[in-house]
């Protein structure tokens, strides 16, 4: 394949994400089709296939594009710490972790299409995909607590894995109304950092 064509695959290829983004956005994942993304677009629906199987596929696609970077990073953070032997600095790395996506446009975007919870939902490959990334994020929090635990660092009782669920609960709650724009809707460019620190603060000794 010479330059020019996979330059113009990958014109084709993030053209057909970003329409998927916007009609996702505006009408919903189920009220969209591929036919719909690729009108959007420009392109023939034979395109879309050509890229991606099926609508699933194309929206793990964008989260791989847009979200996972992010994922990764977070987890990398923690398990850096980890891996000497030390507890992470929770308060510091969440707060660098939701300042960094804040600034990422199509990170929040992306993450819009994923909590819109009519697509996923069954016992589906994508399904089982995101099921995977939380489960991810929830093993770094619990080992993350486990090491605080062994420091004496925590102010609660409460075993790691109830600890790490209550605070993926709670990071989930405030991405999603921040996201979805609902009625509770918190501003998190403002009150972000505050509201990380709110619930560690119940738990664990403040950093130092």
């Amino acid at each position: 394949m010479s330059r020019k064509t996979k330059e113009e695959a990958a014109q084709t290829y993030n053209a057909l994400l970003d329409s998927a983004t916007l009609l996702f956005t505006r009408r919903g994942v189920m009220q969209t089709t591929l036919q719909d993304i690729a009108r959007q677009a420009n392109l023939t629906r034979g395109a879309v296939y050509w890229h991606f199987k099926d609508k699933d596929d194309l929206i793990r696609a964008l989260w791989e594009r847009d979200a996972s970077h992010n994922h990764r990073n977070l987890i990398e953070r923690i398990e850096s710490y980890l891996e000497r032997g030390e507890a992470p600095p929770l308060r510091t790395i969440l707060t660098r972790a939701l300042e960094e996506f804040l600034s990422t446009p199509h990170a929040c975007q992306a993450l819009r299409v994923v909590f819109n919870h009519d697509f996923c939902t069954g016992k589906t490959d994508l399904h089982a995909f995101f099921v995977q990334r939380e489960r991810l994020i929830l093993d770094v929090f619990e080992r993350s607590f486990e090491a605080m635990s062994a420091r004496g660092e925590l102010l609660v009782p409460d075993e790691p894995v109830l600890l790490a669920r209550g605070l993926f609960a709670y990071m989930r709650g405030l991405l999603d109304s921040y996201v979805l724009r609902d009625e509770c809707h918190v501003d998190l460019q403002q009150y972000g950092a505050r509201l990380i620190s709110l619930w560690l603060d119940g738990v664990a000794r403040k950093e130092s």
